[in-house]
């Protein structure tokens, strides 16, 4: 992939931490901790939405799409299943009118349950027509698709802040709604050639092939949603709307990491299975999950080295978020890193070992959580979240190297595990000796600097290449 296409796919995770930075700032300073944790319970059902109602078909779309000529049938055959069931349970739950507000919200309010249930049926949509920007590797409309809900979120918010003098959980969920809602229509517009060309149907054999695929997903995906979801739900139940909303700002914050995660996950899949099928992948795998280990590392380092910043930035209700924020990191880190080992489990079509690992990850989590969170709130439930993704990594990775090919791991488990553990020592301990862990962080910078220097090498080399390299058309 040229360095103008790179860059167009980059855009989109690398423009959401920018208007990030304004607008989590800009929340904490407007809405109270007790806000900001219910809207993260709004992320939390949509979150839980997207993992469960899909059947695990929107990763069944993008392992088969360079297989099928019929694209259009593809998308919706992988679509309507998932569509048609979240529509009944909404509409089911319609019986009990204040039941999605109550269990998100703490509120029994009719608007706030129609509101999210709108946000979730918006969001499921807009996953799966930003599928197809992706697999058509149409990089800068994939990556506006991905830019949209924050900026709208933010111009809705700007918008609130102008006329009126008090703010509250409706203003924020009003605007995620208008934000969302608003992607999903841009979107549709956007993919009409792909989802309103007419199309024959997948044949029965077909379907049933991408359910195989799929189905085994649906447990993964619960599982995984636990994992990135329980550490709140446990701040819920043994603290308070508060502390979730303080845990909700660090994990916002450790979110601009989301930039190596989308980037990452937006191209390695395609391309691994694309250098499979050449007979390429398991040293092109090995060599990328190498480069993929320097950068999580060196994105650990940096971010102990100024996460002190934060006070600056946020009220002072908030400034603990700076020894969190550490542990809040490794979810989008050590995942993406997970993605790059384990890959050959995707390859070798492993979905149920794939699935065992994130159940075993998950009861992890829930062991842990229920340890740390009830002696040590918000720092506990990052701590638990934090070493819950490094037994995934673990496990992903043992297992792809049993199913498909045996690959050296002792210097991933070393610089991964090493920087896990600073991490959660960083938000147990950091209040109590912060200048230690600067220093700590800074010598964790020169080591991987020594430590990777290959891998920085062939970055500079590759870039110097990439730039002169013509774009193709």
């Amino acid at each position: 992939m040229n360095l103008g296409k790179l860059a167009s796919f980059a855009l989109g995770p690398i423009g959401t931490a920018a208007v990030s930075l304004v607008t989590v700032p800009a929340i904490a300073w407007l809405f109270t901790p007790d806000d900001v944790g219910r809207i993260a319970m709004l992320q939390v059902g949509i979150s839980f939405s997207l993992l469960v109602f899909s059947l695990g078909l929107d990763q069944a779309y993008v392992r088969e799409f360079h297989s099928h000529a019929n694209t259009a049938g593809l998308f919706k055959t992988c679509i309507t299943p998932g569509l048609v069931l979240l529509v009944l349970v909404l509409v089911a739950q319609s019986l009990w009118p204040y039941a999605l507000a109550q269990g998100l919200f703490g509120e029994a309010d009719l608007r706030y349950s129609a509101l999210a249930a709108l946000c979730i049926v918006a969001a499921f949509i807009t996953r799966f027509l930003s599928l197809i920007l992706r697999m058509q590797e149409r990089g800068l409309a994939f990556s506006l698709s991905q830019l949209l809900p924050k900026i709208g979120f933010l111009l809705v918010i700007g918008a609130i802040v102008l006329a009126a003098d008090r703010h509250n959980l409706m203003e924020l969920l009003v605007a995620h709604t208008v934000a969302i809602t608003g992607t999903t229509l841009a979107l549709g517009w956007n993919t009409r050639c792909e989802w309103a060309r007419r199309a024959a149907a997948l044949a029965p054999v077909q379907r049933g092939e991408l359910l195989r695929f799929g189905l085994p997903l649906v447990l993964g995906g619960l599982a995984f949603w636990g994992m990135t979801s329980l550490d709140r739900l446990f701040l819920r139940h043994f603290a308070s709307f508060d502390a979730l909303g303080l845990y909700a700002i660090s994990a916002n914050f450790a979110g601009a990491a989301t930039i190596l995660q989308s980037i990452f996950s937006t191209l390695w899949a395609p391309a691994a299975y694309k250098r499979h099928t050449s007979g390429e992948a398991p040293a092109a795998i090995q060599h990328a999950t190498g480069h993929v280990l320097a950068a999580v590392v060196f994105l650990f380092a940096l971010a102990g080295l100024f996460s002190w910043v934060l006070v600056f930035l946020l009220p002072a209700r908030y400034h603990d978020s700076q020894h969190i924020l550490l542990a809040c990191l490794a979810y989008p880190l050590l995942y993406t890193l997970s993605e790059a080992s384990g890959i050959g489990l995707g390859i070798a079509r492993r979905s149920g070992p794939a699935m065992l690992a994130t159940v075993a990850a998950l009861c992890a989590n829930i062991a842990l959580n229920s340890w740390l969170v009830p002696r040590h709130g918000a720092a506990g439930a990052a701590s638990a979240t934090a070493l819950s993704f490094l037994v995934l990594l673990v496990l992903r990775t043992e297992l792809a190297t049993r199913y498909w090919v045996p690959a050296p791991r002792a210097r991933l488990y070393i610089f991964a595990g090493g920087c896990t553990a600073l991490a959660v020592a960083h938000a147990l301990a950091g209040p109590q000796y912060p200048r230690a862990f600067i220093a700590l962080w800074g010598l964790t910078l020169l080591i991987s600097l020594y430590s990777f220097r290959n891998s920085l090498t062939e970055l500079l080399k590759w870039l110097r290449i990439a730039s002169h390299r013509p774009t193709k058309p």
